[in-house]
Parts: C-alpha cells; sequence; structure tokens
C-alpha cells in the first residue's frame, strides 16, 4: 500500500480549475431585501424575530408582516 503525500495532494488540489458558484439568498430573504426591511401591509420598519412570512397560495410570493399585522390586535381587545 502506498503512501499518501499530502503535498502532491494539495498540489493537484491547486492545479484543478474551479468553477464559479453562485450563492443567492432563499426566497424569504428576497422577500425582505425586496421590501427594504418594512411590512408588506402597513409600511412599518420590521423588527428582528418579530415578522411573519406569509405566501400568497395563488403567485407563490411571499410577503413580510410585522407582528401588528400578522396577528390584528382586534383579538385582543379587552370589553
Amino acid at each position: 500500500m502506498e503512501d499518501i503525500n499530502p503535498s502532491n495532494y494539495i498540489k493537484a488540489l491547486k492545479t484543478k480549475p474551479l468553477r464559479n458558484v453562485k450563492i443567492e439568498p432563499n426566497e424569504r430573504r428576497k422577500a425582505f431585501l425586496s421590501q427594504k426591511g418594512r411590512c408588506a401591509k402597513c409600511g412599518k420598519e420590521l423588527k428582528p424575530y418579530l415578522h411573519k412570512y406569509v405566501q400568497d397560495p395563488v403567485t407563490k410570493q411571499y410577503k413580510v408582516l410585522c407582528s401588528d399585522c400578522a396577528i390584528p390586535s382586534k383579538y385582543f381587545k379587552r370589553n
């Protein structure tokens, strides 16, 4: 059994041509960036971890809603 020389292995890796790999953000991140960090309904600035991603069933596009628009306050009114 031959001993693998690490310098030959590294030399072979360096001479191999590399492909350009594009890294794109996922659909949710694209929606957040396209809305420029603002809510789709009211236009408020989105707070970290206090927003909701909603996918339109027809167009399959994501929208980002702030916590106030995602859960309307009419459900939490006290009588």
